[in-house]
């Protein structure tokens, strides 16, 4: 939509008719995405979890359109409002610039619920192949580069270098932090899949019940969905008909009960000795018992 309304506003001359047929064909060209969406919608109709996970929510998008609103109009107010002082004016401008960028960038995000809290805004900058590839998280990225240059350009020039190096540094030890989540993660479970593909009942299991107290591992506090689980335990040498549960279900009155394998996963080491020795230190420990289907 930007780029569009951008190269429309180059052009723009009412009294000439080729804007005017340049008019038309962006407001045709426009419309070719909710179409793709539609007929991508009707021949290739996505899984129910995915479409779930993407569908946007009602309250997502009064927050997305109050957000757009809002932001609108604070550029509209900005643009059209005189200043003695040029330079105050157009630094006006790009701020709110910046902040239509990001809001544009994000509202995707806000109607599916995304972008609730600091760790999924974090998440959108950290320079890797799987996170930057959609429009949105690089107009993110444009709209917040916009806004710290402009900044910048507000500030003594006898600071504005030492503030502007410690602003990388800031940022480079949030994309520390926030990956080093992710590598202990990936520790973690590449030591699920090696402990328990010795145990040579593996196979046999058919129900099992896991109670992670490790954690604290888990990148951004996160909590390990079952279906995760289940395709560690199938790479170990599982049963890919194994029923995988996070949580022990209330039994009902004369339910009858299947037996299951309680995993209890604990680890005593600390997030920085794991980094230096490169392990977790998982222990895992398999118990049968009864539970509630």
């Amino acid at each position: 939509v930007l780029p569009c309304l951008h190269n429309w506003y180059l052009g723009f001359d009412i009294k000439n008719q080729r804007w005017k047929n340049k008019t038309l064909f962006h407001a045709s060209y426009l419309s070719v995405a909710p179409l793709y969406l539609l007929t991508a919608w009707v021949f290739s109709p996505p899984v129910e979890a995915r479409r779930d996970y993407y569908t946007p929510s009602f309250y997502g998008i009064a927050r997305s359109i109050l957000l757009l609103v809002g932001v609108c109009l604070v550029f509209v107010w900005s643009a059209s409002r005189a200043h003695a002082d040029q330079e105050h004016r157009k630094t006006s401008i790009l701020f709110s610039l910046s902040f239509l960028v990001i809001a544009f960038g994000a509202a995707a995000y806000i109607a599916s619920g995304r972008l609730a809290d600091i760790s999924e805004w974090m998440l959108n900058f950290v320079p890797r192949a799987s996170d930057w590839d959609s429009r949105h998280q690089l107009l993110l990225g444009v709209g917040i580069a916009l806004f710290v240059s402009t900044l910048l350009t507000t500030i003594e020039k006898s600071v504005r270098t030492r503030v502007f190096v410690g602003f990388v540094a800031v940022c480079a030890v949030l994309n520390f932090s926030m990956m080093q989540g992710y590598y202990l993660d990936a520790l973690k479970q590449k030591e699920v899949v090696a402990i328990l593909s010795k145990l040579d009942e593996l196979p046999e299991w058919k129900s099992i019940l896991i109670a992670d107290e490790a954690d604290f591992y888990n990148a951004r506090n996160r909590r390990v969905r079952s279906y995760e689980w289940k395709q560690m335990i199938i790479k170990a040498g599982g049963n890919e008909n194994v029923a995988v549960s996070t949580s022990m279900q209330p039994c009902i009155a004369e339910q009858k009960q299947e037996p299951a394998v309680y995993l209890l996963l604990e680890s005593s080491q600390g997030r920085f000795a794991s980094m230096l020795k490169g392990g977790v230190g998982l222990t895992i420990r398999a118990t049968l018992v009864s539970i509630c289907p």
